[in-house]
């Protein structure tokens, strides 16, 4: 009697412990030694848990390599899924990578995307990082075009509490060490109040270097908002510079603009400060030109009064 209860319960633990492994190969050799058509696909179970404690792996890969080596095109797909927790809680990691490489070394076209996903609290709080790179080497070495495109996605509060970053990278090397263009734009914005309490920080930087060391030309804007009370109560920040150093150390040419802008109050109660700031330093140590221009506007009274009496009050001289 006690055998057979240990045989019962060896099988049920059995039936609870199954490991599968199923690998499936596909060949079709109908060419010389280079012309070979083959498809694989492995899928790993593991399910020792209850019916949603599964661990599954499944690689895929497919492979046609019909001209010389390093003429071949592969596509290979992975996928890990763990979940063991109730539906909302799947943790699942995708990767999936595309080459097609025709051309010689430097040729290369390879696109990679990359998803991790883990959702362990109810809908709105999933928790997901997308991260694609784009990269097409059809020149030499230095020809290189390139895009990277990340988005991190927090939600762990409802629908207006999203915390998202986007950074977005375009870089194009196609002249020499020096003759870079890149163009980097990044976004972060934190949702956590109301549909007007928005925060969003965007920041802009385009740089062609086309010229030597001290000839770049750069452009970079940044803008801060702040949206924490009704319509009309906006903060903005935007700060704007401009470069252009095309000549020996000192004689740079630079340009800021700075406009800070506060409407907490009615329409026509606007508070407004532009900053503007120019210097040429085309010649030695102490001959520097600098340029200064500033204008404060405050229209902090009623509509009683004309714009006439109103631009009086605000600029007596």
């Amino acid at each position: 009697m006690a055998a057979v209860k240990s045989v019962i319960i060896c099988y049920l633990f059995g039936l609870l412990t199954r490991f599968s492994n199923g690998a499936t190969t596909l060949q079709a050799q109908f060419l010389p030694s280079r012309a070979r058509i083959s498809l694989t696909a492995t899928t790993l179970q593991a399910q020792f848990l209850p019916n949603r404690a599964r661990i599954s792996l499944t690689a895929t890969t497919l492979q046609a390599q019909f001209l010389p080596s390093r003429a071949r095109i592969s596509l290979t797909a992975t996928t890990l899924q763990a979940q063991f927790l109730p539906s909302r809680a799947r943790i699942s990691l995708t990767a999936t990578t595309l080459q097609a490489q025709f051309l010689p070394s430097r040729a290369r076209i390879s696109l990679t995307a990359t998803t991790l996903q883990a959702q362990f609290l109810p809908s709105r709080a999933r928790i997901s990082l997308t991260a694609t790179t784009l990269q097409a080497q059809f020149l030499p070495n230095r020809a290189r075009i390139s895009l990277t495109a990340t988005t991190l996605q927090a939600q762990f509060l409802p629908n207006r509490a999203r915390i998202s970053l986007t950074a977005t990278t375009l870089q194009a090397h196609f002249l020499p060490n020096r003759a870079r263009i890149s163009l980097t734009a990044t976004t972060l914005q934190a949702q956590f109040l109301p549909n007007r309490a928005r925060i969003s920080l965007t920041a802009t930087t385009l740089q062609a270097h086309f010229l030597p060391n001290r000839a770049r030309i750069s452009l970079t804007a940044t803008t801060l908002q702040a949206h924490f009370l009704p319509n009309r109560a906006r903060i903005s920040l935007t700060a704007t510079t401009l470069q252009a150093q095309f000549l020996p150390n000192r004689a740079r040419i630079s340009l800021t603009a700075t406009t800070l802008q506060a409407q907490f109050l009615p329409n026509r109660a606007r508070i407004s400060l532009t900053a503007t700031t120019l210097q040429a330093q085309f010649l030695p140590n102490r001959a520097r030109i600098s340029l200064t221009a500033t204008t404060l506007q405050a229209h902090f009274l009623p509509s009683r009064y004309s714009r006439k009496q109103r631009r009086e009050i605000a600029d007596p001289f």
